[in-house]
């Protein structure tokens, strides 16, 4: 079993020559076609060859030359710039020997081994040596199973190392993943897709990009058994194949997608295809499909070809584009997808269209026209795909009790491993010794979860005269990066910055911290690239760069080139890769430009909302690509103002948008407060369009869209307006809110909440009512349902209802649930319902089939009567029911 201290085995020299040496590829079209790749690849990393291809003159087998040719005809940029010959070749021989030891890869076709199990990368993550460190860890796991079991066996092994939790866009590679011992969705399917492909198992993973139905995406893995495809979920084990709590939701989609390495030969309709990957269509695995078409007319209502014709679903308060397609020569685009609304934005040089295709029509035609960009209101009304009749579950009641156990005792196991984390005594008694602030240390170390030993080695290597500059770069990074950042890059950082800052005046400061000493700049992998960039350039170059980052853009322009579609992973490359490939897209430029201003002591950064490369030299100053000199361009300031139910959240209730390429571009402020917004925004002049929307309970959603133009100098007010939602409907039936049931005592600084005795809910309603609901065990959606009630603090306790969950049986110990419900508010109890009888009455009550799907939520008056439900995945959930409830008191 693999070691959680991930200790990398280098048993490369042990595995290489044990697989088969015949070649891999006997196709002879698809040879010729891939070794034309890898030529015009190899063309492209000219100035990488020796490092990357280097390998390609050892004494390689046929199979491990046919390998790395495959990886390297379809690889993406990142992975050119960024890792050398000998990581693929490791990775490559490790696959190999899976190939020769695994019985299931005899009957793997040759397409299927090369798109689904030889390729490291699964989407946007960043690579590590995961190949044969997990083949080691999990060949002698399967042996003996059969295809099916074995890929059940895994993914139990992947849930005893990590579990659910979310996190930032970044997507950790697998062993990082597996230092902390939990991911977001993203994560966890990548990992666990990575730990089937070292057993030589074909796996992808699969995405929702959005819901129709809910304000959120998701990624789970699909495996190749006997000839067909079948789902899981990722990290979270069920009994068999083809069964996940994500079944009823996925019902509902309009896309699950997934790329295929290399080009897909399949029947499935492409989404997207270039060069590098093939983008396919699954949906009719998991949902009904229908054809959505589109027709694009000029003026004269004649067709319009080569029009885009961009497929939008609403989601996070944006018309987020499903599919983007060009049309044909009938002015015809066609996407087969759910039914369900879909925005359609169809645009071609200075013209452009919309509407709403309606999930019953058969074809929506738009008429292209000169875009009105001048202040006007829309109103939409978004309905998703109907939710059809759950499915009952397919495993028997005894495999599914059996596989609840076997997930307890997984539990178990990385819980163990997670007590070997940094303790708050650990942590008390090393700022003791570290001579650092208590308060700031411990929130770093509780962060760095399974990283912790790396920030620890950082702060026992740094002078002590420089540890509260040490604290303040750790603090500047995210959370992420604290959980898989070594010591030596955060060395590299804080060395190459800490002489400068105590010459910068007192008002300079938190904008050299935000600006030169942190090393974030996107969300690319933090790596020791100010060491690099300096002995690049050497000091009088960096110096003249110092003086006028003008030069810095010139160097950068005259000498990376730009693929804008090369980089096909999407993700952001780092700046010693650029700077050595010399090849790059357009992120990966701006990344690099950044970097080196900050190597030079200039702040720099990418411009928030647009992520236009700036520096700053008595003010901020864009940097123009074309040549035209860097200047302070003319800007508007946009201040949005609004009252709400709840405090406004940027992709969620709200969003802003920017008319550029035709199309709107929604801004990036995510995660900025409310307060951001009321303060204003600097903009550039242009086309803008405030959205908002108003989820409803059966998942459609009450859009308005403001358009307004910004001039130069100009300073707009933005109403913030949410439609109001639709009349409550009729209560589901009522329930005896006198039961009472014991409490589960919660501990809060030492002190008792609850005594164990028995509560009533009509006592807890406090005359104002109920919110109650049924936990999962851990699930997903539970965590999801945990941290909506959890971010709804404030709300809640201004309500003054009562926030009752129940469990089935007491946690233990400390738990996970105990932590987040101390955290919910002053009225949240947890209660026991032992044998599940309050919800089979409730259930009873309001004409509902008994069900698996929980988390179970419900919203209850004060008269007991029931006026919302949701079961299973639905985030926003903690919105929905205090929206109803509130209804029903006005």
């Amino acid at each position: 079993m693999i070691a959680h201290s991930l200790v990398f085995c280098l048993f490369a020299a042990a595995v290489s020559g044990a697989a088969d040496d015949a070649p891999i590829i006997q196709s002879a079209s698809r040879k010729a076609g891939m070794e034309a790749r890898f030529r015009a690849q190899r063309a492209l990393a000219a100035n990488r060859d020796s490092a990357l291809f280097g390998v390609m003159n050892d004494r390689l087998t046929p199979a491990e030359r046919d390998a790395l040719t495959f990886l390297y005809a379809y690889m993406p940029l990142q992975d050119m710039a960024d890792y050398d010959g000998k990581f693929f070749l490791r990775a490559v021989r490790a696959t190999l020997s899976a190939r020769a030891e695994m019985p299931w890869c005899e009957k793997i076709p040759e397409d299927v081994f090369l798109s689904f199990v030889l390729p490291l990368r699964v989407n946007n993550e960043n690579l590590d040596e995961a190949r044969p460190e997990l083949f080691r860890a999990l060949k002698d796991r399967v042996a003996g199973l059969d295809l099916a079991e074995a890929v059940l066996e895994v993914n139990h092994w992947c849930h005893e190392k990590v579990t659910y939790r979310s996190a930032d866009a970044r997507t950790s590679g697998p062993l990082s993943t597996v230092r902390a011992s939990w991911g977001r969705c993203g994560e966890e399917s990548t990992f666990t897709v990575a730990a089937l492909r070292s057993v030589g198992i074909p796996a992808r993973q699969v995405y929702t990009p959005r819901w129709a139905h809910v304000d959120d995406n998701h990624a789970w893995a699909e495996a190749w058994v006997d000839g067909k495809w079948h789902y899981l979920g990722a990290c979270e084990p069920e009994p068999m194949l083809n069964m996940a709590w994500f079944r009823e939701p996925a019902r509902r989609a309009m896309m699950v997608h997934t790329k295929v390495y290399g080009g897909s030969s399949t029947g499935d309709f492409k989404v997207r295809r270039n060069r590098f990957f093939d983008e396919l269509q699954l949906l009719p695995m998991y949902a009904p499909v229908v054809e959505r078409r589109v027709r694009v007319v000029d003026s004269a209502k004649k067709p319009v070809s080569g029009a885009m014709v961009e497929f939008g679903l609403y989601n996070y308060a944006e018309f987020f584009p499903l599919a983007s397609l060009l049309t044909d020569s009938h002015g015809r685009a066609m996407l087969p997808s759910g039914r369900g609304d879909i925005r359609i934005w169809a645009y071609k040089d200075d013209l452009a269209g919309s509407g709403i295709l309606k999930a019953n029509a058969d074809e929506l035609v738009i008429q292209l026209a000169p875009l009105n960009t001048g202040d006007r209101t829309e109103f939409l009304d978004i309905v998703p795909p109907v939710e059809p009749m759950p499915e009952l579950p397919d495993a028997t009641r005894g495999a599914r009790e059996a596989n609840r156990l076997r997930l307890a005792e997984e539990d178990r196991i990385r819980e163990a491993y997670m007590a070997t984390f940094v303790t708050e005594d650990r942590a008390e008694s090393l700022a003791q010794d570290l001579d650092i602030d208590f308060n700031l240390l411990w929130p770093v170390l509780r962060k760095s979860q399974g990283n912790h030993a790396e920030i620890i080695t950082f702060l026992n290597a740094t002078h002590p005269e420089n540890r509260r500059w040490a604290m303040v770069l750790l603090e500047a990074v995210s959370e992420k990066d604290l959980r898989d950042t070594p010591a030596s890059v955060f060395r590299d950082h804080l060395d190459f910055t800490v002489g400068e800052i105590d010459e910068l005046p007192a008002e300079d400061v938190e904008l050299f911290i935000s600006n030169v000493l942190s090393p974030r700049i996107h969300n690319e992998l933090l790596t020791a690239w100010r060491s690099g960039l300096r002995n690049l350039f050497g000091a009088a170059e960096m110096n003249a760069f110092r003086q006028n980052p003008s030069k810095a853009a010139d160097w950068v322009r005259a000498n990376i080139r730009i693929e804008a579609d090369a980089n096909w992973c999407d993700v952001p490359m780092r700046p010693m890769g650029v700077a050595e490939l010399r090849v790059a897209d357009a992120l990966g430029r701006d990344i690099l430009f950044v970097a080196i201003c900050r190597a030079a002591g200039v702040p720099a950064r990418l411009e928030p909302g647009t992520f236009a490369p700036q520096f700053f030299k008595a003010n901020w100053k864009m940097v123009n690509w074309s040549g035209q000199p860097p200047a302070a361009l003319p800007t508007g300031h946009v201040v949005i103002t609004g009252r709400l139910d709840t405090t406004p959240v940027y992709l969620s209730h709200f969003a802003l948008a920017r008319l550029k390429d035709g199309r709107y571009q929604t801004l990036d402020y995510e995660d900025r407060p409310w307060e951001y917004f009321q303060r204003g925004l600097t903009l550039e002049p242009g086309s803008y369009c405030l959205t908002t929307g108003n989820r409803q309970d059966d998942g459609s959603v009450l859009v308005r869209q403001a358009y307004f133009d910004l001039k130069a100098n100009e300073k707009r007010i933005a109403p913030l307006v949410m439609r109001p939602s639709k009349p409550a409907p009729d209560p589901l039936g009522k329930i005896d809110i006198n039961v009472a049931l014991p409490s589960i005592p919660l501990v809060r600084s030492g002190a008792e909440w609850e005594d164990g005795q028995p509560y009533s809910l009509s006592w807890l309603s406090k005359d104002k009512g109920l919110i109650l609901a049924w936990l999962g065990n851990g699930d997903e959606p539970t965590r999801h349902a945990m941290s909506d009630l959890e971010r709804l603090r404030e709300p809640i306790e201004k309500w003054g209802g009562g926030l009752v969950l129940f469990v089935q049986a007491a946690p233990e110990g400390e738990s996970e649930y105990l932590d987040k419900i101390r955290d919910m508010s002053e009225q949240a109890r947890l209660l026991l319902d032992n044998d599940g009888r309050l919800l089979m009455e409730t259930m009873e009550a309001i004409k509902r089939q008994p069900t698996d799907q929980l988390p179970i939520i419900i919203g209850v008056s004060s008269a007991g009567e029931v006026i919302y439900y949701s079961e299973g995945y639905r985030i926003g959930v903690g919105e929905q029911v205090l929206k109803a409830i509130r209804r029903m008191g006005r």
